[in-house]
């Protein structure tokens, strides 16, 4: 039986059992509502903690990640502590599913293995579910509003730095070490400074700077003032014509109209 029936069969075991327990009498008294009420949340429980013994047994991890995820969910309204473990170890199960997803990747002889898509990536449908419940409300999050005034002071700092220095732009590698040929793992780290402009919210531009000693494209990159699109666009155009350090690459037919 696949992962997502065996977990919509016990939600719909669940709700059967909620709907059942819930006809009460309308004679019965608040004290026996109350008392049917925990028989049959205790019940719930049962269900789904038998649910998670079984999920010891799958063998895939992205399996156990969805199991612990999806049941995590239904126990909120019961135990938000438990629900939490589960959460966890959903967490813990997705980081073993990247493992093995990496490893294939190294042990694969096709050198674009890594740029393939993975139908049976299961963040994408865990971590909503997990923030959903888990997650404060980003208005009130106190670790978004210290990046948001982090963010602030990073914007002044930079402002007043190209202030003192009266100019317009600054100008960095895209990466501080050579590009890495596709497939290569377990290398030197690109050293990326695309992160700078992503910090302060302003616009960037890259234009091709020359090759390294293996004839990989190496990239200039611009960071301007906010608002700035248009200048940058002047300062890398002129760049490019004074330069033409791009090469078209051979293993792509050319550009049309290409100059």
């Amino acid at each position: 039986m696949r992962v997502r029936q065996l977990v919509f069969l016990t939600s719909l075991i669940l709700l059967i059992v909620s709907f059942s327990v819930a006809q009460t009498a309308p004679s019965e008294s608040a004290a026996d509502k109350a008392k049917k009420k925990k028989e049959q949340d205790e019940r719930v429980v049962q269900i789904l903690d038998q649910m998670v013994a079984e999920t010891n047994g799958l063998r895939l991890a992205e399996n156990r990640a969805v199991v612990y995820a999806m049941v995590g969910d239904l126990f909120w309204k019961y135990d938000e502590k438990r629900a939490r473990e589960l959460f966890r170890n959903a967490a813990s199960e997705i980081m073993a599913y990247n493992a093995e997803q990496e490893k294939a990747r190294l042990d694969s002889s096709d050198a674009n293995s890594y740029m393939a898509f993975d139908p049976n990536d299961v963040r994408g449908q865990i971590l909503p579910l997990i923030a959903a419940r888990d997650a404060p409300d980003p208005g009130i999050d106190p670790i978004v509003k210290k990046l948001e005034a982090d963010e602030l002071r990073m914007r002044a700092a930079y402002l007043a730095a190209m202030d003192a220095a009266d100019v317009q732009a600054m100008i960095m590698p895209a990466a501080s070490y050579p590009p890495k040929l596709n497939g290569d793992r377990n290398t030197t780290p690109t050293g990326t400074t695309c992160w700078i402009a992503s910090g302060l919210h302003w616009p960037a531009l890259i234009v091709p700077m020359g090759t390294t000693g293996e004839n990989l494209p190496s990239g200039l990159q611009l960071v301007g003032r906010p608002w700035s699109d248009a200048t940058l666009i002047e300062i890398g155009y002129a760049y490019e014509q004074a330069t033409h350090h791009r090469k078209p690459p051979a293993t792509v037919p050319p550009l049309l109209n290409w100059t």
